[in-house]
């Protein structure tokens, strides 16, 4: 579905509402009998604001509360990028006083979609560089739209040789 963007005639969000609601209620057909809810989970839908130009920040924003609102959808897991480059539009003390249009909406998006998060999880490697005991820092905190039982944890994490990841607290 959101590789149709890389083809001559780039989605709008509202064919892409079509698809995904069509998709989901698909899902919820096949799934009603034994109950069960919708998990939508979406891997960097900002690309979309690089690679579609008619799709904005504000709209892609727009089109996750109407996917959320579907009857079948329980819960939704953004993947989203928030490294650097994507977050320095949205960071007045960066050095990048004059971001690119993609920097703005990147940013714009990653600070709204936290906004309407109840929960966010952050992984990132340590500033210094990776030592032999620690990989980086893994973080959950509260979202926008927190309700008071989440629990704030941060810890460390270890990338192993082998691909394995330990987690330290």
């Amino acid at each position: 579905m959101l590789s149709d963007s890389l083809l001559p005639t780039p989605p709008t969000t509202t064919s892409l509402e079509q698809k995904i609601t069509k998709a989901l209620s698909q899902a919820s057909s096949r799934g009603e009998a034994n109950g069960a809810k919708t998990l939508l989970i979406l891997d960097h839908p900002s690309l979309l604001l690089s690679t579609t130009p008619s799709i904005t920040s504000t709209a892609l924003s727009t089109l996750l509360l109407t996917l959320r609102s579907h009857p079948s959808v329980h819960s939704t897991l953004l993947a989203l990028p928030a490294d650097g480059p994507y977050l320095s539009a949205a960071q007045p003390d960066t050095i990048n006083t004059n971001p690119t249009p993609i920097e703005s909406e990147s940013a714009a998006f990653a600070v709204q979609q936290a906004h309407n998060a109840r929960s966010v999880l952050s992984v990132r490697e340590l500033g210094t560089g990776a030592a032999r005991d620690v990989s980086g820092v893994l973080r959950i905190t509260r979202g926008g739209k927190s309700d008071a039982d989440v629990k704030e944890w941060e810890g460390l994490y270890l990338v192993g040789r082998d691909g394995g990841v330990k987690i330290v607290e």
